[in-house]
């Protein structure tokens, strides 16, 4: 008998997929207090259920949620650990489409007090996912690491934190207990939503990171060291990918360039498995960013890929994917569940890890560059 599949798989998509109308007018009247919450948690599980369905029917081995039960990527998931609040403002930089057009999504955050994880955030998300699905359910986080590029120093409390190391050893902590709750709760696989990593290739970006006082040719090793902290107490049996891609709103994006400026901090990012970039993403990089991209990942890594029959990362032909934040792609799963929603059919068809802990880390971007 075959041993069994294990995460990352050589297909995957990067978890969101487009709302079904249903949902959404659900999530209208549930905002307007016309239905209560149960009966859009019903929808919802609906939605989910078909989404898995669909996902199971296409073959693919990992499955999501869809990220049906969040309005924003990742706004739901921070404002859920105590003392980051979601201030529905834009940032200054905006998405920006194929004709000119320009879109914010008012999706600003903020840090207003000291972070807590005073309760699970959306262990409960993954546990019905778990249950509906025969194959890997994978959970898909957002990285905190979006919420400082997006204003620096300015939108992190100085009452809270004078020192701004104080406010990722806190971080890191809330990340760990979440994450310790999901393994608990049977997770597997876990996809670490981080698009920093490409808006930092942005040259517009980069000035308006400038402009917020921080120093973007710091920022990644900065980061690099952050995620590693929140991984750092992952149970062995848990599969960590880290997903980065150019941004998705309304079928624009936010960030272009090549990954030069991030790419030789890249191989400090020790924590994830595997990287999962979307065939848009290496259309619009290409090729040869991507493999730069590739080749900084940990040899692990390249090691666990071609484990499973595949190529390294930056040689496999680009999987389909199902779009990112919110939007489906061009991929037969997306038109698959388009199409499904509006014909209104439904097809059923041990150990921890040894890392440095992350109070010994030093942030300042003199002691990182000596690394």
């Amino acid at each position: 008998m075959a041993a069994p599949l294990r995460p990352p798989f050589r297909a995957d998509h990067v978890g969101s997929l487009l709302r079904p109308p249903e949902l959404r007018a659900a999530r209208e009247r549930a905002a307007k207090g016309a239905i209560t919450r149960a009966a859009l948690k019903a929808v919802e599980d609906k939605a989910i259920l078909d989404a898995v369905r669909l996902q199971e029917a296409a073959g693919l081995q990992g499955v999501t949620d869809g990220e049906f039960r969040r309005a924003i990527w990742h706004v739901d998931f921070l404002t859920g650990f105590d003392g980051i609040t979601s201030t529905k403002t834009n940032y200054s930089v905006t998405f920006k489409g194929e004709n000119g057009e320009t879109a914010g999504t008012g999706s600003m955050l903020a840090a207003t007090g000291r972070v807590r994880r005073s309760k699970p955030v959306m262990v409960e998300h993954f546990a019905y996912l778990n249950s509906v699905t025969r194959r890997t359910a994978k959970f898909c986080m957002p990285s905190p690491t979006y919420l400082h590029m997006r204003g620096g120093r300015k939108i992190i409390d100085r009452e809270a934190y004078p020192d701004l190391d104080a406010f990722w050893v806190d971080i890191a902590t809330a990340y760990r207990a979440e994450i310790a709750d999901l393994a608990a709760a049977g997770c597997t696989y876990l996809q670490l939503d981080d698009v920093s990593f490409s808006c930092l290739c942005d040259p517009e970006i980069r000035d308006q990171i400038a402009r917020d006082g921080e120093d973007p040719s710091t920022l990644p090793a900065t980061y690099a060291r952050v995620v590693n902290a929140l991984l750092a107490e992952r149970p062995a049996s848990l599969a960590v990918t880290m997903h980065t891609c150019r941004g998705n709103h309304a079928s624009m994006w936010m960030a272009s360039g090549g990954y030069d400026a991030v790419a030789a901090r890249a191989h400090q990012q020790q924590g994830a498995d595997a990287r999962i970039q979307g065939r848009a993403e290496a259309a619009h990089r290409g090729g040869s960013q991507i493999r730069a991209l590739g080749e900084s990942l940990p040899q692990s890594a390249m090691r666990l890929c071609q484990q499973r029959g595949g190529q390294p990362p930056h040689r496999r032909r680009p999987a389909p994917q199902a779009g990112a934040r919110g939007r489906v792609g061009p991929g037969d799963l997306g038109n698959g569940l388009r199409r499904r929603q509006h014909e209104g059919g439904r097809r059923r068809s041990g150990a921890m890890r040894s890392t440095p802990r992350f109070g010994n880390l030093r942030l300042s971007s003199d002691r990182m560059a000596a690394r």
